[in-house]
C-alpha cells in the first residue's frame, strides 16, 4: 500500500499555476474562463488530498488504534487552522471598511459568507458578482468537507472507492441535469454538487494510487489532457456547430474534468519527469505554497492597470501595473504565510496534513 500521505512533487507547482489562471481572469482577460478553470484544478487537488487524508484516518479506525469521532475531530481542527484564520480575517476588515462607510453589514451578502454560503447567495440571491464573490468557491469546499469527513470516517476504508465513484456519478448527472436547463436559471450559477464532481475524481484518484493501482501511459492521458483543452477551449464546440449556452458549459466542464484526471493521474507516476521538475522551480513552489492566501487577498486590490493612461512616460504601462499587482500581491500573500499561517500549521495535531490539501482557493485548503 502506498503512502497516502507522502509528498507529491509538483502540486505545490500546480497550485501556482491555478491562482496565476485566477489572476489573469480577474486583471488580464477575463473572456478566456482560465479562473474557472484554475479553480475546477483547484476542486481537483483539494479532492485528491483531503479523500487520502480522510482515507489513512479510517485506517486507523479500521486498525483499532482510533475511533471515528476522534478522527473528525482531528481534521476539523486541521482543517480550520488551514482555512478559518484568513478567511475571517478579510471578512473582518471587509465588516471595519464597511462600518466606517456607514454602510449596511449585509452589502455583497457578507453576513452568507460568514456562514460560508457565498455560492448560495450568489446563486439565489443577487445573481452578479460582488466585491467578495471570488470567495464563493470556500463554500463550496466546506460544504464537500462537511460531507466528506463524517461519510468516509463512518464507512469502512476498504469501500471508500464505491463511495467516492457514487459520489463522483451522482455529481456528473446533476450536472447532466443542470444544464439540460442551463438556459432558464439566473447567472451566475454555482450549485455544489456539480463541482463536487471534480473533488471526488481527485479523491479516486487518490485512492486509486493508495491502493497501488497504476495509472494510464502518459501517451494516453496526453490525449486525454488535449481532448480536455480542446473542449474548454470551446473549440470542439466551434467545430460541432453547437450554439446552446448549456450545451457549451457542460463541455467546458468535461473539459476541465478531463484536464484535471490527466494532471493528477499523470504527476504522481512521474515523480522524475521533466514535468514534475519544472513544477518544481523554487519561485513556482513557493507560490504554491502560498497560493491560498493569494486567492483570498488578490481581488482585495485595486486593478492596477486602470491608472495605466496616467503614466504614458511609463513603457508599456498597462503590463507594468499588472507586473507590479502580481508582485505586491505575492508579497501579501508571503506575509501572511510567514507571520500567521506558518505559525498556526505547527498548532496541528497532525503534521502530515499541513495542507497539502491547500484550500482553493483554494478554490484556493
Amino acid at each position: 500500500m502506498s503512502n497516502t500521505h507522502a509528498r507529491i512533487a509538483g502540486l505545490d507547482g500546480v497550485r501556482a499555476l491555478c491562482v496565476m489562471l485566477v489572476f489573469a481572469e480577474h486583471f488580464v482577460r477575463g473572456d478566456l474562463h482560465l479562473g474557472s478553470l484554475g479553480v475546477n484544478v483547484f476542486f481537483a487537488l483539494s479532492g485528491f488530498l483531503i479523500v487520502g487524508i480522510l482515507h489513512g484516518q479510517r485506517v486507523k479506525v479500521d486498525l483499532g488504534h482510533s475511533t471515528p469521532a476522534q478522527e473528525l475531530r482531528s481534521f476539523w481542527i486541521s482543517r480550520s487552522l488551514c482555512i478559518f484564520p484568513i478567511y475571517f480575517l478579510v471578512l473582518s476588515l471587509v465588516v471595519v471598511v464597511l462600518l466606517a462607510q456607514g454602510r449596511s453589514l449585509k452589502t455583497d451578502g457578507l453576513h452568507y459568507y460568514f456562514a460560508f454560503l457565498g455560492n448560495y447567495y450568489i446563486q439565489h440571491v443577487s445573481h452578479v458578482w460582488g466585491g467578495i464573490s471570488h470567495l464563493w468557491s470556500l463554500s463550496v469546499e466546506q460544504h464537500f468537507y462537511m460531507l466528506a469527513s463524517p461519510l468516509l470516517l463512518w464507512i469502512a476504508a476498504a469501500r471508500h472507492q464505491a463511495v467516492v465513484l457514487a459520489l463522483l456519478t451522482l455529481a456528473m448527472a446533476s450536472a447532466l441535469s443542470d444544464f439540460a436547463r442551463f438556459d432558464t436559471v439566473p447567472k451566475p450559477y454555482l450549485p455544489d454538487l456539480p463541482f463536487f464532481a471534480f473533488m471526488a475524481c481527485g479523491g479516486s484518484l487518490a485512492l486509486a494510487r493508495t491502493a497501488g493501482h497504476r495509472m494510464p501511459p502518459a501517451l494516453v492521458l496526453s490525449i486525454i489532457f488535449i481532448v480536455g483543452v480542446l473542449l474548454y477551449a470551446d473549440a470542439l464546440s466551434r467545430a460541432l456547430a453547437i450554439t446552446s449556452p448549456g450545451a457549451i458549459r457542460g463541455l467546458r466542464e468535461l473539459g476541465a474534468l478531463l484536464i484535471c484526471f490527466s494532471v493528477l493521474a499523470y504527476l504522481p507516476a512521474a515523480q522524475e519527469g521533466w514535468l514534475v521538475r519544472a513544477l518544481g522551480f523554487p519561485p513556482l513552489r513557493y507560490l504554491g505554497t502560498i497560493s491560498y492566501g493569494f486567492y483570498v487577498y488578490h481581488f482585495f486590490l485595486p486593478a492596477f492597470s486602470r491608472y495605466a493612461d496616467q503614466l504614458p512616460w511609463l513603457p508599456h504601462a498597462r503590463w507594468a501595473l499588472i507586473v507590479a499587482q502580481f508582485l505586491a500581491t505575492c508579497a501579501i500573500a508571503a506575509l501572511s504565510w510567514e507571520f500567521l499561517e506558518r505559525r498556526l500549521m505547527k498548532l496541528k495535531q497532525r503534521p502530515h496534513s499541513r495542507s497539502e490539501a491547500s484550500p482553493v482557493g483554494a478554490a484556493a485548503s
